[in-house]
């Protein structure tokens, strides 16, 4: 039961007291998870060499900080401890501000603007997206991180303790740093890629469950076992189609091309999303945020009775 209150507690933290700095530690191991590919990521090696050199190098990063963590997990300052390191993974406070303010640039026309946000929330180039491509990233980052950012940590959270946020939040590091490059680094970040998404596999698919429960629950259920295999990664795609079914809304398609030029898969059924879907978004995943918590305390509250 106390480890649902300390996430209760952290999840309130997250979205009311944004400290600016207390990125700082994975801002730190993202500098050092970059200097180690640029060490060691040679193109020029042999396949076999570029994937056990990742696979060393992503078990060098973060076997000892896990090991650190669940010693430190059962010390007198496991409480405290718990509570600052989940308030320092979950990212629903920042999701909430960038989109927020995407949605009042949008409104007053400011596109520049917005995209300036989106670039910040997405943490990639978004100059080649208009209007229309700006309301569906962000909603689409809204959903996925919903899920990656959110209920993923709690889900690890409540399973492995301080060893499953650390192990889940670092990887997640890892995966953007490594993930989104060219295709030379494919092979350096195949570990990282194949663990992250098992990791998420369980989250992600609870996650679309819980927008079918809490929108258009036929629409939703049907666009995500209808269309999740169209989208290149299987646990993104059962959240997006999930969530697009739920809100009543069309994401991807190939009229809109990200900042590389790729044309995505439609997901969803409805209209193309505006401004107040942005709204609608954010309030579906606050809502799976709490239903979440309150079946913890349920689950929590009749294990102890047991």
């Amino acid at each position: 039961m106390l480890s649902v209150w300390v996430a209760t507690a952290a999840v309130l933290l997250d979205r009311w007291w944004l400290e600016p700095r207390r990125d700082y530690p994975l801002v730190v191991f993202g500098n050092i998870a970059e200097s180690l590919e640029a060490r060691f990521n040679r193109s020029q090696s042999p396949v076999w060499v570029q994937q056990w050199v990742g696979l060393a190098g992503m078990l060098g990063l973060l076997a000892p900080l896990v090991w650190l963590f669940a010693l430190l997990e059962d010390t007198i300052i496991k409480l405290p401890l718990q509570l600052a390191v989940l308030y320092v993974a979950l990212g629903a406070g920042a999701i909430e501000r960038y989109s927020k303010n995407i949605r009042l640039a949008l409104k007053d026309r400011r596109v520049v603007l917005a995209r300036e946000h989106l670039s910040l929330l997405l943490g990639r180039d978004t100059r080649a997206l208009k209007k229309p491509g700006i309301i569906n990233h962000t909603v689409e980052a809204i959903l996925q991180g919903g899920c990656e950012a959110i209920l993923s940590m709690l889900f690890w959270f409540f399973v492995a303790g301080l060893p499953g946020v650390v192990t889940f939040r670092l990887l997640g590091v890892l995966h953007q740093m490594w993930g989104d490059r060219e295709t030379q680094t494919h092979y350096f970040s195949k570990s990282v890629h194949g663990t992250y998404n098992l990791m998420n596999w369980i989250p992600a698919r609870l996650t679309a469950l819980s927008y079918c429960l809490l929108g258009n629950s036929r629409r939703a259920w049907y666009c995500w076992q209808s269309q999740a295999w169209h989208w290149g990664d299987a646990n993104q795609g059962a959240i997006l189609s999930a969530g697009a079914g739920a809100l009543g809304i069309r994401l991807g398609g190939d009229n809109l091309r990200d900042g590389h030029g790729a044309v995505r898969a439609a997901l969803g059924e409805g209209q193309s999303p505006e401004i107040n879907s942005i709204t609608a978004a954010l309030e579906m995943v606050r809502r799976a945020n709490v239903v979440w918590l309150l079946l913890a305390f349920v689950v929590a509250g009749g294990w102890r009775w047991l």
